[in-house]
């Protein structure tokens, strides 16, 4: 507790510090599951124009997680959620533990809305006098599973075109999503198709694959292409993402000209990148 005061003897006294130190303590209590502990302090003069900073402190008692329930699935599995929010029965309640288990449902993706309640279980459930048993109501919605996204527009260069996205969250489970998408318009065609899956807490690397087919319109060619590419992400830190990847590509040109000797000529270009 003295450690966690922040404050030492001799440290010069502002009357701020008795509130610090007061959230310290309550930081240091709801980390050990004592979410309703009562702290209260008292000031009082000492000689040489010191003074004694007095605390009282009331534990009460201490939230431990029984349960977990969770409802309002339909593709992602109860296993999945309770794995991805990182909350262990027998555990300690630390508040904080709830906001954190949420972001973590939030950042597969496969989630439009995540409520974690705490809920108090009968005590003659509890392991000791001390304790209390506590169960997390987890009511999740899923993403809409299907989402299509199309447009068109006008360039200037490559006159007018049209463009179209198709995916599906949650065709193969667990956040995953599963699209095809293409452009059209006077100087290329391309439909691709890609597949992506979220971090996972305890895989944290974002995946990233797609394959697509590609024909070029130029003024004296044409030019295709056919790839593939992979690509892993991990955040660093808070500030910064790491990735690596990889990609291979089948190139073609053909001129317009039949006699030319650019004809059907094949090129092959791979490529890492971090």
């Amino acid at each position: 507790l003295l450690k966690a005061a922040g404050v030492a003897t001799e440290d010069v006294f502002h009357p701020a510090i008795v509130g610090e130190m007061v959230a310290r303590f309550e930081d240091f209590y709801r980390s050990k599951g004592y979410n309703r502990s009562v702290i209260t302090d008292a000031v009082q003069p000492a000689a040489d124009h010191r003074v004694d900073l007095m605390f009282h402190i009331t534990e009460n008692i201490q939230d431990i997680v029984e349960e977990i329930q969770i409802s309002g699935q339909d593709r992602a599995s109860a296993r999945f959620i309770e794995r991805q929010m990182g909350v262990e029965i027998g555990q300690v309640l630390d508040l904080s533990i709830v906001s954190r288990a949420r972001k973590q449902l939030f950042d597969t993706g496969a989630f439009s809305s995540v409520e974690i309640e705490p809920v108090e279980i009968e005590q003659s459930k509890a392991s000791s006098g001390t304790e209390r048993p506590m169960r997390l109501n987890v009511r999740v919605r899923e993403t809409v599973p299907h989402r299509l996204n199309y447009g068109a527009f006008f360039d200037t260069d490559r006159g007018p075109g049209a463009n179209a996205d198709y995916r599906n969250h949650n065709l193969l489970r667990n956040g995953r999503v599963l699209g095809v998408s293409g452009r059209f318009d006077g100087n290329r065609r391309e439909v691709r198709g890609y597949f992506s899956q979220p971090a996972r807490r305890w895989f944290p690397l974002r995946t990233y694959a797609s394959t697509f087919v590609a024909r070029e319109f130029r003024p004296s060619i044409e030019f295709d292409e056919v790839g593939f590419n992979i690509e892993q992400q991990a955040e660093l830190r808070d500030t910064l993402i790491g990735s690596y990847g990889f990609s291979i590509a089948r190139n073609q040109i053909r001129e317009k000209d039949l006699d030319s000797e650019l004809t059907d000529l094949p090129l092959n270009v791979g490529a890492l990148n971090t």
